[in-house]
């Protein structure tokens, strides 16, 4: 983490292109004035002003949220046994079902299993009602 008192020196510190940069922030700082994010529809509640300094600047690294290794599951999110028997009536979704994944998983990008934690627990719900339908 950096601190200066002024976007300028900011820019000259890290050879930042100065007039991306100020245009960058102007835009951002037209936005938080009229409350509506034109750019990436940011929530007004969250839209402050940056009129003066100090501004920081950090180097962010990326990471990510994955699992590998999770419980072992099927394509119908039933959860299996070592000897990859289904385990009746017991689903699994979302970070604790990436098994599937084994250990190639390597995308190093934040937030990108969501589709599957979403799909995941869809499908999981839906076979778990159609489970409990058969027992009836």
């Amino acid at each position: 983490m950096y601190k200066e008192d002024s976007l300028e020196d900011l820019t000259e510190h890290f050879d930042l292109p100065k007039d991306v940069l100020t245009k960058t922030l102007n835009d951002y700082n037209k936005f938080a004035r009229q409350g509506k994010d034109e750019e990436f529809a940011k929530d007004s509640d969250n839209l402050i002003p940056m009129e003066e300094g100090p501004y920081y600047i950090a180097r962010l690294d990326p990471s990510n949220l994955i699992g590998v290794g999770g419980i072992g599951s099927n394509r119908k999110f039933e959860a299996i046994d070592p000897d990859f028997n289904t385990i009746p009536g017991l689903y699994v979704a979302g970070m604790d079902s990436t098994m599937q994944y084994r250990n190639v998983y390597t995308i190093t990008l934040g937030g990108s299993a969501c589709a599957h934690n979403v799909n995941s627990g869809r499908h999981a719900a839906m076979n778990a009602k159609d489970y409990i339908t058969s027992l009836k």
